[in-house]
């Protein structure tokens, strides 16, 4: 399959002009089409083993320049196929819907990493369109995603999931791609500054560590690359920004372990999170009393 796919690249990339002459029609058959969307969205179903990095790293690449070469040198009569099958793949009763794979029970989290995957290449190279309202979307896989992970009880919350390799790529996956349709900070941050207790399968904690330490590499990334976040969107500053920097004084006390830790990606959440908050309120910073010490 990667002989094929490395083959069909070359001639797309390569010899754009003379594709469509080169390779007849015929070559371009349903069963192709299906072939490369499920290597976009389910390549462990073709064999292929995610769990193995090199493969893991290394494919996403390869099935990103073939979609490029593709939507970009394919005539658009061969490319109605791939659009075709894209949206009926993807739609509400498809194979690879992503509501439908986050609301099953329980949650095929290997398959929710390699979707999120896919609808992110797909909608980079406009093989498939995003969402028609995409922050209305994300708010709503944020909320599911929520309540397949933590239950809210009477003495303190539960987190309904024992975190393992596939389980954590999968819920890790899915927040990426839920910042990557745009969700308002105003929707997520709150969760991070709870200080609500919850018992996990390593022991009791607060809500916002358990998901700060579950999706430190995704906030630090969206904090760390997004320069406007909070800070030159009035509307949000005004909403989110006090929000944003009371959450961090608030639960200081609690960061500060992530601070001390011996993991370079612990102290870079935690500095990326006090450089957000300078840029906020610096003043704020230097005189709040969690920092006398």
């Amino acid at each position: 399959i990667v002989r094929l796919l490395n083959f069909i690249t070359a001639i797309w990339s390569k010899y754009p002009h003379d594709t469509k002459r080169a390779i007849e029609d015929s070559f371009y058959s349903n069963d192709l089409t299906k072939l490369i969307l499920t290597c976009v969205f389910n390549p462990t179903q073709l064999g292929f083993d995610i769990n193995n990095e090199e493969i893991n790293k290394k494919l996403p690449e390869r099935i990103m320049i073939l979609l490029k070469s593709m939507t970009t040198h394919l005539p658009e009569q061969l490319l109605q196929p791939f659009y075709s099958n894209a949206l009926q793949m993807t739609k509400s009763d498809g194979l690879y819907n992503l509501k439908n794979e986050v609301n099953m029970n329980p949650v095929r989290w290997s398959l929710i990493f390699t979707i999120t995957r896919g609808l992110r290449l797909s909608h980079d190279v406009r093989l498939l369109p995003k969402p028609t309202q995409p922050e209305q979307y994300a708010k709503e896989l944020w909320t599911t995603m929520l309540t397949k992970i933590i239950t809210h009880e009477e003495d303190c919350d539960k987190a309904n999931i024992v975190l393992t390799i596939d389980n954590q790529r999968g819920l890790q996956a899915l927040f990426y791609y839920i910042i990557y349709l745009g969700i308002k900070p105003n929707e997520v941050l709150p969760y991070f500054f709870q200080s609500t207790r919850i018992h996990t399968d390593s022991g009791m904690a607060t809500v916002g560590i358990y998901l700060l330490t579950l999706f430190k590499y995704q906030i630090t990334s969206w904090l760390g690359t997004t320069p406007h976040f909070i800070i030159n969107d009035i509307d949000i500053r005004q909403q989110c920004g006090q929000q944003f920097v009371d959450g961090i004084y608030t639960c200081w006390p609690l960061f500060i372990l992530f601070y001390r830790s011996i993991n370079i990606d612990d102290k870079l959440l935690i500095v990326t999170l006090l450089t957000k908050t300078f840029i906020i309120d610096r003043r704020l910073l230097i005189s709040h009393e969690q920092f006398d010490h």
